[in-house]
C-alpha cells in the first residue's frame, strides 16, 4: 500500500507541473517580420506580420519567418516554466519520492527474500524431524495426513459452494457490457471476435501515420500551416503571392489558416478518441458476456443437469 501511496503522490506531482505551464509566450524571427502569441496549450493563438516585413525578411523566406518565430516562442514558453519549476523546488520534490519509492521497493524484494530463506529454514527442519521419526510415529502422520486431505477437500467443495452462481449484478461496472436479451454469446464466438478486434488495432497501430495533426488553408491554397497537438509543424507560402501582399493582407491570411488547422486538428483527435472509445466498447462486451458465461458454469445444474445462463 505504500508503494501505491507513493506513485500516487508523485502523479500528483507531475499533475501539479503540467498545470503551472505559462498561459502565454511570445516570440519573434530574428529579422522581426512576424510576432507570434502561444496559448496554454502551446499553440499559436495570434500571428502577426509587421508593417516593414518586406524590408526585413525577402518573401521567399517568409515562411521560415513564421516557422522561427513560433520556434522562439516556444523556447521562451519552456524557460518560462523551468524557472516556474525551479523556483518551487519541483525537482526536488520529485527526486524525493522517487528515493522513496526504490527505498520502498528495495525493502519489499529485500523482505521476501528473508520470507523465502526462513521458509526453506523450516522446511529443512521439518525434513530433519521427520528423518528421526519411528515406524509408530509415521504410521499416525500418514493416518493425519489422510485426515487432513479430506477436511481439504470438504473446505474445497465447501468454497466452490460458496462461490457459485457469482451474480453478474456483481461484476465491476466498469466491465459491464450492454445487456442482451438472449444472454451472452457462445465462448467460441466471443474468442473469435476478440481476436478480429485485436487484429484490427494492430492494424490501425502499424498505418497510423504519426500524432494527430490538421492543417488549414488561406487565400485558395497560397498559404497553409499544419499543426500538432503541441506545435506549429509547417507553413508553406508561395512566394509569388506573398510578395504581392501587405502586412495586414498576410496577417489575415495567417489568422485564417491558423483557425483553420486548429478546426482540422481538433477534428482528427476527436476522431481518433472515438475510434478508440467504440474499440474499448467492443472488447468491454466480450470480457462482460465471458464473465457471465464463468459465472454461469459455476451455478449448480438444475435438476435436469442442465445448467442456465442468467439473463439479463
Amino acid at each position: 500500500m505504500l508503494l501505491q501511496e507513493q506513485a500516487s503522490r508523485l502523479q500528483q506531482v507531475i499533475a501539479e507541473a503540467q498545470s503551472s505551464a505559462p498561459g502565454r509566450a511570445e516570440g519573434t524571427d530574428s529579422c522581426g517580420a512576424v510576432h507570434v502569441r502561444l496559448g496554454p496549450d502551446g499553440l499559436p493563438r495570434s500571428l502577426r506580420v509587421t508593417s516593414d516585413w518586406k524590408r526585413r525578411v525577402p518573401a521567399d523566406a517568409f515562411a521560415d519567418a513564421v516557422g522561427e518565430a513560433c520556434m522562439a516562442a516556444a523556447r521562451q514558453r519552456m524557460d518560462a516554466w523551468a524557472a516556474k519549476l525551479e523556483q518551487a523546488g519541483w525537482k526536488s520534490r520529485v527526486d524525493q519520492l522517487r528515493d522513496q519509492l526504490d527505498q520502498t521497493a528495495g525493502d519489499q524484494t529485500t523482505g521476501d527474500q528473508t520470507t523465502g530463506d526462513q521458509t526453506t529454514g523450516d522446511q529443512t527442519t521439518g525434513d530433519q524431524t521427520t528423518g528421526d521419526q519411528t515406524t509408530g510415529d509415521q504410521t499416525t502422520g500418514d493416518r493425519t495426513a489422510a485426515d487432513q486431505t479430506a477436511a481439504d477437500r470438504t473446505a474445497g467443495d465447501q468454497a466452490k459452494a460458496d462461490t457459485a452462481g457469482t451474480p453478474v449484478s456483481q461484476i465491476p461496472a466498469a466491465f459491464a457490457g450492454k445487456p442482451r436479451k438472449n444472454g451472452p454469446r457462445p465462448l467460441h464466438v466471443l474468442a473469435e471476435n476478440a481476436l478480429s478486434a485485436f487484429d484490427a488495432a494492430g492494424r490501425r497501430a502499424e498505418s497510423a501515420p504519426g500524432p494527430p495533426q490538421g492543417s488549414g488553408q488561406a487565400a485558395d491554397g497560397k498559404l497553409t500551416l499544419t499543426l500538432s497537438a503541441s506545435s506549429l509543424v509547417s507553413c508553406q507560402a508561395d512566394p509569388e503571392w506573398v510578395s504581392g501582399q501587405t502586412a495586414t493582407s498576410l496577417t489575415r491570411a495567417l489568422g485564417e489558416a491558423l483557425a483553420a488547422a486548429r478546426a482540422s486538428l481538433a477534428a482528427v483527435a476527436a476522431a481518433a478518441a472515438a475510434d478508440a472509445a467504440r474499440q474499448s466498447a467492443v472488447l468491454g462486451q466480450i470480457f462482460a458476456e465471458a464473465l457471465e458465461l464463468i459465472s454461469s458454469e459455476s451455478r449448480p445444474p438444475s435438476r435436469n443437469g442442465a445448467r442456465h445462463v442468467r439473463v439479463r
